[in-house]
């Protein structure tokens, strides 16, 4: 019987490394911000629905996939190592964190070397798929984090994320909310990195997108933007649960209002999302 794989949740051709990043030419912003989420399912196949930081998963089967997503959302270069952990009653099954994903592995626990990020084109979100074994229906925790990075991390809230993980081979299957359909998707407000940009950087604009409390990859992402009166094209990025726009300020723009907006679609939704900021 054929064995599953871990595998890159990255879809773009041409990825072979475990991460694939997303940036753009110039000058970056100061910090590096890495967003790590995770989430379960009783398959190791086809794009994770992953789950919000806290949140709690069911799944039908003691053997099933847990996955770990890390997403690039400030294209700075940088290193970085992460860990995940398998609460009390789960084990590694028949595919677990190996050295050909940079990874050692104990029977709970998995370390991996993330491989240079780097700010190149390409895709911002990566990961694995590994198989896990339960003892019994019940109750069990998983963990992913960051345990280490080359440069200071705009936002550490990100760093890591946990859910609890409902094992129950007699559930029966998940019913839509009331009232039918799919539950809508929701977008943050627009943050910026740098959070005090200056003319002449490169900024990123990021909307966080959720729905349901998993993370949902936005489509359809346009950017725009004017500092001063004068227009700048952006480079639209996808990630799961993040639209984020790479814009290249100019440096006459000091000391005045960059304005802009990020338009996207998720869930069968359209949303735009604007920001202003006074650059130094």
């Amino acid at each position: 019987m054929r064995r599953a794989r871990s595998r890159s949740l990255g879809a773009l051709g041409g990825c072979v490394a475990v991460v694939c990043l997303a940036g753009t030419a110039g000058a970056a912003p100061s910090a590096v911000d890495v967003a790590v989420n995770v989430g379960a399912s009783v398959t190791g196949t086809g794009a994770p629905a992953l789950a919000a930081n806290g949140s709690t998963v069911t799944v039908k089967s003691r053997n099933f996939y847990v996955f770990v997503d890390v997403a690039l959302i400030a294209p700075v270069a940088a290193k970085a190592t992460i860990r995940a952990e398998l609460g009390s009653g789960l084990t590694w099954g028949a595919d677990s964190p190996d050295p050909t994903e940079q990874c050692t592995s104990t029977p709970t626990t998995g370390e991996c070397q993330i491989p240079d990020l780097q700010p190149i084109t390409g895709q911002s979100s990566a990961g694995w798929f590994w198989n896990v074994v339960a003892a019994q229906n019940g109750m069990y925790t998983f963990r992913a984090g960051l345990t280490a990075i080359s440069d200071t991390d705009s936002d550490p809230s990100n760093d890591a994320s946990s859910i609890t993980i409902v094992v129950d081979e007699s559930a029966p299957p998940t019913q839509p909310p009331p009232g039918g359909g799919a539950a809508a998707a929701k977008a943050s407000g627009v943050k910026l990195s740098p959070t005090r940009p200056k003319a002449g950087s490169t900024v990123v604009a990021s909307v966080r997108v959720t729905r349901g409390g998993s993370a949902v990859r936005p489509s359809g992402i346009t950017c725009s933007a004017s500092m001063g009166g004068v227009k700048v094209r952006g480079t639209p990025r996808a990630a799961s649960g993040v639209a984020s726009c790479l814009f290249k300020t100019l440096k006459s723009a000091k000391g005045k209002t960059m304005s802009g907006s990020i338009s996207f679609r998720a869930g069968g939704s359209a949303f735009t999302k604007r920001f202003a900021t006074k650059l130094g």
